[in-house]
C-alpha cells in the first residue's frame, strides 16, 4: 500500500515536532478542520485526513476535492500541493522548499514550476477559495483560511444609501 508523499511528510514532521498538540491548535485557530476517518474495522493503519475550509473540502485519502459541493478536477501534483498547504496553514514555504517537500526534487532554479502549479490551482478553486493560497512575498506562499471568510463577507453588494434632498 502506498501513501501520498504529503501524508508521509506530515507524519514525519509531526513526529519531529516537540509539541505535537500545537498542530491541532493551529488547525482550530486557522479555521482549517481535519476530520478523522471512520474506523476501518479495527486496523491501526494511518488514515489520510479530510480538510475543510469554508466550503473547500479536500479528502486526501480518496484524492478528491470539492468546492461548495462541486467536484474540482486537480492533477496529482495540484492535489499534493493543496494537501501540503492544508496540513500547514499560515506557514510560508519558498518555491524551493515546496519543490523539495511536494515534488521531492532538489530545487535548482524551478520556481516557475511552482508558480505555474499554484496559479493553476488557484484558478481551479475559483476566486473565493483560490484566494486562500496567498503570496507571502520573499517568504514564498502560504494558506490563509481567513481569506475565504473575508471574501464571503466582502462579496455581498453594499446596498445604496438613500439620498437625502
Amino acid at each position: 500500500m502506498t501513501f501520498p508523499a504529503v501524508l508521509l511528510l506530515d507524519t514525519v514532521e509531526r513526529l519531529i515536532d516537540t509539541a505535537p498538540h500545537t498542530t491541532t491548535v493551529a488547525h482550530v485557530l486557522c479555521d482549517v478542520t481535519e476530520e478523522p476517518r471512520a474506523d476501518s474495522g479495527g486496523t491501526d493503519l494511518p488514515r489520510a485526513p479530510v480538510y475543510r475550509v469554508h466550503g473547500l473540502v479536500a479528502d486526501v485519502g480518496h484524492r478528491t476535492v470539492s468546492v461548495l459541493g462541486r467536484p474540482v478536477e486537480l492533477t496529482c501534483m495540484e492535489l499534493e500541493l493543496l494537501a501540503h498547504f492544508l496540513a500547514h496553514p499560515r506557514r510560508a514555504f519558498t518555491p524551493d522548499r515546496l519543490m523539495e517537500l511536494v515534488w521531492q526534487q532538489s530545487a535548482t532554479g524551478v520556481q516557475h514550476t511552482v508558480d505555474v502549479h499554484i496559479a493553476r490551482l488557484r484558478n481551479k478553486l475559483g476566486p473565493r477559495h483560490g484566494a486562500v493560497i496567498t503570496s507571502a512575498g520573499q517568504a514564498g506562499y502560504l494558506l490563509d483560511p481567513t481569506k475565504a471568510a473575508r471574501w464571503t463577507r466582502c462579496s455581498a453588494p453594499v446596498p445604496d444609501s438613500p439620498e437625502s434632498d
